[in-house]
C-alpha cells in the first residue's frame, strides 16, 4: 500500500515503480485522500489490481477503511482487498463509485464547513462547539451512523429540519475565512503550537498527552 504525499506526479511515479518489482497479480493500493485512482495509476499497465484503501488517523486505532472500486478496478481485487482488511479486525466499507473525497472526507468536509462558519459568526466558542459535538450526534453516531439516527427520528421530521434550515445553512464552496486566516498567521494547530486552541495556555504538554492516552486506552 503506498501512502506518500499527495502529489499526483510522485504517485504516478512510484506505481510505475511499484508495479515492475512486484508479481502480476500483486495488488497495488493507494491510500490517497484526495487524488483519483484513474488518475494515480494512469502508467500502470495492469490497471485492474489497482484500488484504494482508505484509512483513517490514527490508523492504529480507527477502525474503518473505505475500500474504493475506481474505474478500471476488478471485482476480485475489491474482493481480496476487503477480505484481507476484514482478516487484520478493521471495518472495511465499500466505495463502489470513486469519486472526490470518496465518503467520510465528503461527510466530514461538508460538517466542518458549518461548524467554521458558526465560530466565526461568534455563536459559540470553540470549547463549546466541540462539546456540542461531542455530547450529542457525535456520541450517538458512534453507535448507529446517520442513516438509522434519520430512521429512527422519522423522515418526515428531517425533511422538515431539512425545509427549515437547510436555507440557512452555510453552503459556500471557498475555503472558510477563518482556516484561511489562522493559515496565514502560522497557527496551523498542535503542530505550531495554535490553531483554534492554544496549546501554551489551554493545556499543557502533559494534559494534552493524557487525553490523548486516555482516548487510546478508550478506542
Amino acid at each position: 500500500m503506498e501512502a506518500a504525499l499527495e502529489d499526483l506526479g510522485l504517485k504516478q511515479g512510484l506505481f510505475q515503480q511499484v508495479e515492475s518489482l512486484c508479481g502480476e497479480y500483486t495488488i497495488i493500493a493507494t491510500n490517497t485522500s484526495s487524488l483519483t485512482l484513474k488518475d494515480i495509476g494512469v502508467r500502470v499497465k495492469n490497471k485492474e489490481r489497482l484500488v484504494v484503501t482508505h484509512w483513517f488517523n490514527p490508523p492504529h486505532i480507527v477502525p474503518t477503511v473505505e475500500v474504493v472500486k475506481g474505474e478500471w478496478t476488478s471485482d476480485e481485487t475489491m474482493e481480496t482487498a476487503y477480505q484481507l482488511l476484514e482478516k487484520i479486525k478493521k471495518t472495511p466499507v465499500k466505495i463502489n463509485r470513486e469519486l472526490p473525497g470518496f465518503s467520510v472526507n465528503r461527510i466530514q468536509t461538508a460538517m466542518v464547513r458549518e461548524v467554521f462558519d458558526l465560530y466565526e459568526k461568534g455563536v459559540a466558542s470553540v470549547a463549546d462547539i466541540d462539546k456540542a459535538v461531542k455530547g450529542s450526534f457525535g456520541f450517538r453516531l458512534a453507535s448507529i451512523g446517520p442513516l438509522l439516527t434519520a430512521d429512527l427520528g422519522g423522515l418526515e421530521l428531517w425533511l422538515k429540519v431539512f425545509e427549515n434550515l437547510a436555507p440557512q445553512i452555510q453552503s459556500s464552496t471557498d475555503p472558510p475565512n477563518v482556516l484561511q486566516r489562522l493559515v496565514s498567521q502560522g497557527h496551523l494547530g498542535i503542530k505550531s503550537g495554535k490553531g483554534f486552541y492554544d496549546y501554551a495556555l489551554d493545556f499543557s504538554k502533559a494534559e494534552l498527552d493524557g487525553a490523548i492516552q486516555k482516548r487510546h486506552r478508550e478506542f
